[in-house]
This record gives C-alpha cells, sequence and structure tokens, in this order.
C-alpha cells in the first residue's frame, strides 16, 4: 500500500509547512505528553506522523531553508522560510525536540536535520538520494546530497496557491510548474518583495509589464487532469499539461542523479504580450559566466541571444541542447513586503538579482524549450561535462522523452497512445502514462503512472531490437486513494 502524506488545507491546498508545521508542531506536543501512557499514540499511528516529519516535512528543507512552494499563502511573509525555530535546542519546545520525546522516531534522521538547519553541518549532511511524487498534491521532490529539485503543479484535481488576509497578492502563478532549485538554501529566502512575479522559477507567462495581482481569494481549482508523475523512489519524471492565462503548453521534468531535464511542447499564448519560459530567478550570488557561440566571458545582462551553449551561476549549469532565445539579467531588482502582503511594511527592499529566461515570441504555436539543469557543477567543469548522456528523444505534443545513456534509464511522457524508440527498445502503450524504464543487465524494471487518474491498466509492449525479443505487459495500476501513484514492474528478457 502507497501513501501520500503531501498535506492539503484549505480545500486542496499543498501545504506541507505552513498549517503542515502547526498540525505537527501540536502532535507532537500531544504525543510527548502521553509518551509511556495507556494514552500513547498507537504504532501505526506514530509511524505515519513520524514518516510525515522526517521523509516529507524535513526532505522540503535544505539547510536551514525550505522550499517556498510549500508554505501556501505564507510565502509572502518575512522570514518564513527559515526553518532555524523547528530546530531550537533551548529547552525541549522546538519541533524536532518534543519529536524526540514523542518515542518510537528515527532518531538519527532528527539530529542530521538539527545538524543541518542550524548549519552545524553542511546542506548534505545525512541527505539520501531520494525522488518522490505526491500524486494527491500535485507536486514532485527530487532529493540528492549535493542539492534538492522540487516541482509545485495543479490540476482539476488541486487547487492554484492561495491568497486570502491580503496575503500572496501577486502569487497567481506560483503552481504553473514553479521550480525550487536549493545548494545552500537560501537561493530564495527573503526575495518575494523583489520577484518579478510573472518570472517564478520554472514556469511558462506571459510577460507582463506589470505583476498580476490574484483575485479570486482561497484558490482556484486547476484546469486540467494529466498533471502527475511517475516514480521509482530515487529516479522520476513529472509533466503538468497547462491550459491557463491564455497560456497552454505540456511541461514535463526528467530527473536522474546528476542532471534534471527541463522540455516544453506545444507551447501557445492568445496573449497579447510576449510569453517566457523563466529557467531560475534567485538572489546573485557571484559573476554569471556564459558560453556564447564559442566564447566563455562573464555576463551581467543579455537583452537576448540564440547563441548561449551554457550558462553557469552560483555552482549550478544550465546547458542547452538546442537554440534557444535566451536573455539574462543579474542586476538590483526593488519591490516592498506590501506589494505581496497588504499587512506589511511598505518601506523598500532592494538586492540583485540573478533572472535568466527563454522568450518564445508574441502569440506562438507549437513552441518548444530544452533545458538541462546541473546543479553541483564548478565553472571549469562546465567546459568538459558531456551533456551526450542526455538524449532527447522526442519533444512535442504527443510524447516528450528522454533516454540518459550512462545510467540505462528511459523516461516517457505519453500524453496519447504511441510509441518511442530509445537505447534498441521500442516502447508502445495504448493509454496516455508516464513510464520509468531502467535496464539492469538482462532485466528491465518499469514503472507506470497514470497522471489523470483514470485507467485501470495500461498495456505496454516492448520490443529489444538487439535480442530480436518482445514483452507484452498489462501494468494494473493503483486504484481508488492511490490512484496515479506508481505501479512497479519487472521483465526478464533471459
Amino acid at each position: 500500500l502507497q501513501y501520500d502524506f503531501s498535506y492539503l488545507q484549505h480545500g486542496h491546498q499543498l501545504q506541507i509547512a505552513s498549517y503542515g508545521e502547526v498540525f505537527l508542531s501540536g502532535e507532537y506536543k500531544v504525543a510527548s505528553w502521553v509518551s509511556g501512557t495507556r494514552y500513547a499514540l498507537s504504532g501505526d499511528k506514530l509511524a505515519m506522523l513520524n514518516h510525515y516529519l522526517s521523509r516529507i516535512y524535513l526532505a522540503s528543507i535544505r539547510g536551514s531553508y525550505s522550499d517556498f512552494n510549500i508554505e501556501g499563502r505564507g510565502i509572502s511573509r518575512p522570514g518564513i522560510l527559515n526553518k532555524r525555530g523547528i530546530a531550537n535546542r533551548s529547552g525541549s519546545s522546538s519541533l524536532l525536540e518534543l519529536a524526540k520525546l514523542s518515542g518510537g522516531q528515527d532518531k538519527r534522521l532528527i539530529e542530521a536535520a538539527i545538524e543541518r538547519i542550524n548549519q552545524t553541518k553542511p546542506e548534505s549532511y545525512f541527505v539520501l538520494p531520494l525522488h518522490r511524487h505526491f500524486w494527491r498534491g500535485d507536486y514532485t521532490q527530487h532529493l540528492r546530497p549535493e542539492y534538492s529539485f522540487n516541482v509545485r503543479m495543479v490540476s482539476d484535481r488541486t487547487e492554484r496557491t492561495e491568497a486570502g488576509n491580503r496575503e500572496n497578492l501577486l502569487g497567481k502563478f506560483l503552481p504553473d510548474g514553479s521550480t525550487n532549485i536549493q545548494r545552500t538554501g537560501g537561493e530564495y529566502y527573503n526575495i518575494m518583495p523583489v520577484w518579478e512575479w510573472d518570472k517564478i522559477p520554472g514556469i511558462t507567462c506571459r510577460d507582463f509589464e506589470e505583476d498580476r495581482r490574484t483575485i479570486i481569494q482561497w484558490g482556484e481549482i486547476g484546469s486540467t487532469s494529466f498533471v502527475g508523475g511517475v516514480s521509482d523512489g530515487k529516479y522520476g519524471a513529472s509533466a503538468y499539461d497547462m491550459d491557463y492565462d491564455s497560456v497552454k503548453a505540456k511541461k514535463a521534468w526528467f530527473f536522474f542523479d546528476r542532471e534534471v531535464v527541463s522540455l516544453g511542447a506545444g507551447i501557445s499564448s492568445r496573449g497579447a504580450e510576449n510569453l517566457v519560459t523563466t529557467i531560475n530567478q534567485c538572489w546573485l550570488s557571484g559573476k554569471v559566466f556564459a558560453d556564447k557561440a564559442g566564447k566563455i566571458s562573464a555576463v551581467e545582462r543579455d537583452k537576448g541571444s540564440s547563441d548561449f551553449n551554457w550558462v553557469w551561476h552560483d555552482s549550478i549549469g544550465y546547458f542547452f541542447p538546442q537554440k534557444e532565445m535566451v536573455s539574462i539579467s543579474s542586476g538590483i531588482q526593488k519591490g516592498s513586503w506590501n506589494d505581496i502582503n497588504g499587512n506589511c511594511s511598505k518601506d523598500e527592499v532592494s538586492g540583485k538579482v540573478f533572472k535568466m529566461w527563454t522568450n518564445h515570441g508574441t502569440q506562438p504555436s507549437g513552441g518548444q524549450y530544452s533545458l538541462i539543469t546541473v546543479p553541483g557543477i564548478s565553472r571549469d567543469e562546465m567546459k568538459s561535462y558531456d551533456k551526450n548522456r542526455i538524449v532527447i528523444l522526442s519533444n512535442t505534443s504527443s510524447v516528450q522523452a528522454v533516454a540518459h545513456t550512462g545510467l540505462n534509464i528511459i523516461q516517457i511522457v505519453f500524453y496519447q497512445p504511441g510509441m518511442v524508440d530509445a537505447m534498441d527498445l521500442q516502447v508502445s502503450v495504448d493509454k496516455p502514462c508516464i513510464v520509468l524504464i531502467k535496464r539492469q543487465d538482462d532485466n528491465l524494471s518499469v514503472s507506470i503512472a497514470d497522471p489523470a487518474q483514470k485507467e485501470k491498466v495500461v498495456d505496454m509492449l516492448i520490443k529489444s531490437t538487439v535480442k530480436n525479443k518482445e514483452m507484452k505487459l498489462a501494468g494494473r495500476l493503483p486504484e481508488g486513494h492511490e490512484a496515479g501513484a506508481s505501479a512497479q514492474f519487472r521483465i526478464d528478457w533471459k
């Protein structure tokens, strides 16, 4: 049995922190009071609570700072991403100290989290490789010791990030594929007053002259059903069939060890503004370097060029497999907390921001983009990095697929029944789905998920052109509360 422990509040709002953090604090406070008595939480209930804390909530924190996607409307509050308060060792009232008192907790995980949050150990300390998609919360976590890369989406089963109580006034586009990329953890800490909110990291959006305010309070239901991800626990792929604010796009992310591949296809807009996909918008940390038409140099600003081979900033590399019209800025941006939260100060806030985006033009039809993000890479390594291990097999509105030849992994998003050729295999399915295939000698490990959460069985045909064999698989999918979760299969070619 699988569980989606994403915390939903105010309807179907993703709030792993915020209300989720309040829930954890309250539960552990009571659990610590009754530990060792006949009123203590039963083993299975305590295990579920501990799982949510250790494997979900703490996994959303890099160093001292949480993923901005898990805070709900709290994203507009000063200091909200700083989680040192939950790891305070003075007394026993902090969340993590209470968790240790409740019993049944993996204290090694808790102690490691306290060390990371208090920065007495590095951000990578005791961080284990993990990939998880929350099929009820439309959220993907991808963790490696070197980085976190998480994605927030929205479907017709969930609601867009809420506004209310005069908070999160500009977060209209937050759930449209926003990507939280963290190395040290503080890349986005308190950046929100100076953000350009139609250029939230990862989203595809119309480029407005002024940021658009959120009109619908307390959440707006999503508009499409094909939103989800496949996972084998370590690797995975996620897809977002976007149709919002006159913009349509098929957006997908393919997660490996060192790389995350982002693809967009079928991109169109009916709006009068230019359409852009933002690659990142974070605090500037050091210089930005780029390989532009084979010449490497520092870049402060570029209004738009299709000659970029790669861009590097703050130990993160961005490679462009195909020609993209890329713009870069690294100047001072200004704003106030009051711009995004009517309860906060109107005093000006400013700082230097690294911002990079691709431009799809005005009212595009059938637009595309492709990007390979490599967190934890030095500027010197950028020159010798072998991006040929990443093979983009397809990037259309029907199929988006990527193979990693070094890991022997194939990941495919089928928006409709179809076929893909990859690494001497031919993979066909009879229904829309997301597929992950990992080759291990003569065996194939296959994971399948239905993002639309409608199908019971996916019939798959896999042909090996090398072995001249084929295998038919009737992949039965999870149902009920588990609809959207990944089903695992194994194929032996012997």
